[in-house]
């Protein structure tokens, strides 16, 4: 993950060079020196109106902190209540570890699929967290 988030930028910005390369900037990048600066120096997109960037209003930077906050207040809260249990809350399972003979019952037991469900929405969290990002 930190290897992408390295390379993403590098990628990005050689996409914009080819657009400015090849003249398909768009027109409102090209209207003043600051704006053409930041629509090839920031890693966004922007959204541009008669030639002219748009700004986002209050509540649109609102809503951007919320969806930021939200993954992250339920990311803390599970690794509040999981890092004690080993990331176990459900207890300790046979789930066929070191290569243990193992049943279906073991994989349905209900502190077994407990378990799953933490992880899966812990991971499903950290995966809206870099939608929002």
């Amino acid at each position: 993950a930190v290897r992408l988030a390295i390379c993403i930028p590098f990628a990005l910005y050689q996409f914009r060079v080819l657009e400015g390369l090849f003249g398909f900037t768009p027109a409102g990048a090209l209207g003043n020196f600051g704006v053409y600066g930041a629509y090839f120096a920031l890693p966004f997109d922007m959204i541009f109106e008669d030639d002219r960037p748009v700004m986002a209003t209050r509540r649109e930077k609102i809503e951007l902190i919320l969806s930021w906050w939200r993954p992250v207040a339920i990311m803390i809260l599970m690794l509040s209540t999981m890092i004690p249990f080993d990331f176990k809350p459900f207890g300790e399972q046979n789930a066929g570890e070191n290569h243990e003979p193992i049943s279906v019952q073991d994989y349905l037991a209900l502190g077994h699929l407990g378990n799953c469900f933490a992880i899966a929405i812990f991971f499903q969290q950290g995966l809206a967290l870099g939608d929002v990002l």
